[in-house]
C-alpha cells in the first residue's frame, strides 16, 4: 500500500508525515505487546516497480514481475511395495479405507492400521509384532474427546489432544518422505463447497510424543476459510494477525522409529469428509507411506460388481 504514495504523486513532506504516522502506529504496537516481530516501511519498491508498469498510460510495460516465477517441483514418492494392509478397528473407518483404494488383508505383516477410538483387545501385541518386522503402524485419532490413556500402551511417550482445527495443511518436517511430495495446494481444502466439509483435522497433537517424534503434517498456520470472502482491504491485516495468534499445537501426523526398523505414527486428519479432494489426498498419503492404492475404490478381491446392463451384457447367464 505504500506504494500508493508515489502513483499518487503525494508531495514529499506529506509522503514524509505519513510514514511517521505509521511508524507511530507500529512502535505503539510494538509497546502493547512485544513479542510481535517488528515490520518496517521500507516503500515495497517491488510494488511500485510492478505497478507502474502495469499503469503506465502507454498500457503494460514489460518488467522483472510480469511472468509467473518457476515453483520448484516437489520431490516424487518411491513406487509402493505393500500391497495389502491389516486393519483393527470400527466399521466406519474400514469403509474409508476401502473408498481410499486401500486393500485389506489379515494378517498383513508389513502395515497395520489401528482406529484409535475403538482399539482391540490384542492391539498392543499386534502391533508390537509389526514393528518387530520393520512395518508401519499407524493409529488414527479422529475425536477430540478421546482419552489419550487408551493410547498410552502403544505409544513411547505421552501425547494429548489440543483444540485446533485445520481447514489446510502445512509440511512439518519438509524432508519426511511422507509429506516431502505434497505442494501446499495438495493440502488445501478451504472452499470445499459446504462450511462442514472444509475441516481437515479437528484436533491437533501435543506432548513429549511430539516434541521427539518427526511431524510430517501440521495445521495451516492461516485458516484461509475465515478471510476467502472478505474485501481485500480487511483480509491483509486480519491475516497478518491471525497468522502471528499464539494456537494451540496443530502437529496432525507425527512418527517415531520404533522395533527393528519400524515406524509408529499417529494421526488426527479427519476421517469422516468423504470427497474426491479427500480420496485423492488420502490415496497420496498411502501411496507416500509405501501402500498401494487403487484409484476407482477397488481392493483386490473386493472389487465391487458392476449391475448387469441387459444392453450391454446380452441375457443373464441361467
Amino acid at each position: 500500500m505504500f506504494a500508493v504514495f508515489r502513483l499518487n504523486a503525494v508531495s514529499p513532506e506529506d509522503e514524509k508525515r505519513w510514514y511517521s504516522q505509521l511508524t507511530d502506529i507500529g512502535l505503539a504496537a510494538r509497546r502493547h505487546d512485544p513479542t510481535r516481530p517488528w515490520i518496517s516501511c521500507d516503500g515495497d519498491g517491488d510494488l511500485f516497480e510492478a505497478q507502474r508498469a502495469a499503469q503506465d498510460p502507454r498500457g503494460p510495460q514489460p518488467c522483472r514481475w510480469d511472468r509467473r516465477l518457476p515453483t520448484p517441483e516437489r520431490p516424487q514418492a518411491p513406487p509402493p511395495v505393500i500391497d495389502s494392509v491389516s486393519y483393527a478397528g470400527g466399521p466406519a473407518l474400514k469403509q474409508r479405507l476401502a473408498a481410499w483404494g486401500v486393500a485389506r488383508h489379515a494378517p498383513a505383516e508389513r502395515f497395520l492400521v489401528l482406529d484409535g477410538g475403538t482399539l482391540p483387545s490384542d492391539a498392543v501385541r499386534r502391533a508390537a509384532e509389526i514393528l518387530a518386522q520393520g512395518g508401519t503402524v499407524l493409529i488414527l485419532v479422529i475425536e477430540p474427546s478421546l482419552d489419550t490413556a487408551r493410547l498410552s500402551s502403544l505409544l513411547p511417550q505421552l501425547v494429548t489432544l489440543t483444540a485446533r482445527t485445520a481447514t489446510a495443511l502445512e509440511r512439518g518436517d519438509d524432508a519426511h518422505p511422507w509429506a516431502a511430495p505434497f505442494s501446499l495446494a495438495d493440502l488445501y481444502f478451504a472452499e470445499e463447497e459446504r462450511d462442514a466439509d472444509r475441516c481437515v483435522m479437528r484436533c491437533g497433537l501435543a506432548g513429549p510424543f511430539v516434541t521427539s517424534g518427526r511431524v510430517a503434517l501440521t495445521a495451516s498456520r492461516t485458516d484461509w476459510s475465515l478471510f476467502n470472502r472478505r474485501a481485500e482491504e480487511e483480509k491483509v491485516g486480519a491475516l497478518f494477525c491471525y497468522e502471528h495468534l499464539v494456537k494451540p499445537s496443530g502437529a496432525a501426523l507425527v512418527t517415531h522409529a520404533a522395533g527393528h526398523g519400524g515406524t509408529l505414527a499417529l494421526c488426527t486428519l479427519d476421517t469422516a469428509v468423504d470427497k474426491p479432494a479427500r480420496r485423492a489426498f488420502w490415496r497420496r498419503l498411502f501411496t507416500h507411506m509405501g501402500v498401494r492404492t487403487h484409484a476407482d475404490g477397488a481392493t483386490g478381491s473386493t472389487r465391487a460388481r458392476r449391475e448387469h446392463d441387459l444392453l450391454l451384457d446380452g441375457p443373464p447367464a441361467p
